[in-house]
């Protein structure tokens, strides 16, 4: 069980979850296909695989090589904080370059809200040990939920399968003792929170 659960944490990785929002938001969001066509998706999936996955796990193996990481789930407290700011530092970029491809409000809002999330997690992690896995799966509950208030339209399956992945990580997190239960329920509230209320109200700047 307990490999299981770490090929679970691994998968469901908060580094990879960004890709997994944008990827899920777009196939069950009619409305976003309509106004951004499949081709003009490939770049931006690029654009997020690169900033987003790639070079944030160069970061961190690279960490981890010079001895300041110990594991790519970032255990420690200090561990926590700089994976953050890294994490932020991608996703900083990344949306900066977003508002040069003049993307809709839609998808700045998803990216806005990863960010605000990243934020909150930075300061909160000095204070206690918050969940960045539960955060990040229920972040993207959130932003499927918000684009449903926003455009009326709701995969029901895509969303059963993201909760499903919730429950599976928070339990992989739970069983691996790498969290209370009180850090899981507090991330995934965070994550839900912050990114519904982007995303179902389309804020961005």
């Amino acid at each position: 069980m307990i490999n299981l659960a770490r090929l679970f944490s691994f998968v469901f990785h908060p580094v990879f979850i960004p890709v997994y929002l944008i990827l899920l938001s777009y196939i069950s969001d009619p409305y976003l296909q309509y106004i951004i066509p499949v081709s003009r998706m490939k770049p931006i999936l690029l654009l997020l695989l690169i900033n987003t996955i790639l070079m944030p796990l160069i970061s961190f193996f690279y960490l981890r090589y010079k001895g300041v990481f110990h594991s790519l789930f970032l255990e420690s407290k200090n561990e926590r904080k700089i994976g953050v700011l890294i994490l932020f530092a991608f996703h900083l970029v990344t949306y900066i370059l977003w508002r040069n491809l003049a993307l809709p409000a839609s998808f700045m809002s998803l990216f806005l809200g990863i960010l605000i999330t990243l934020a909150a997690v930075f300061f909160i992690t000095s204070f206690f040990k918050i969940s960045l896995h539960t955060t990040a799966f229920g972040g993207l509950i959130g932003a499927l939920l918000g684009l449903f208030r926003a455009h009326g339209f709701l995969d029901y399956s895509i969303l059963a399968l993201a909760l499903l992945g919730l429950g599976l990580v928070a339990s992989s997190r739970l069983l691996m003792q790498a969290h209370r239960p009180s850090e899981v329920n507090w991330g995934a509230i965070l994550g839900f929170v912050t990114l519904y209320v982007c995303s179902a109200f389309s804020l961005y700047i």
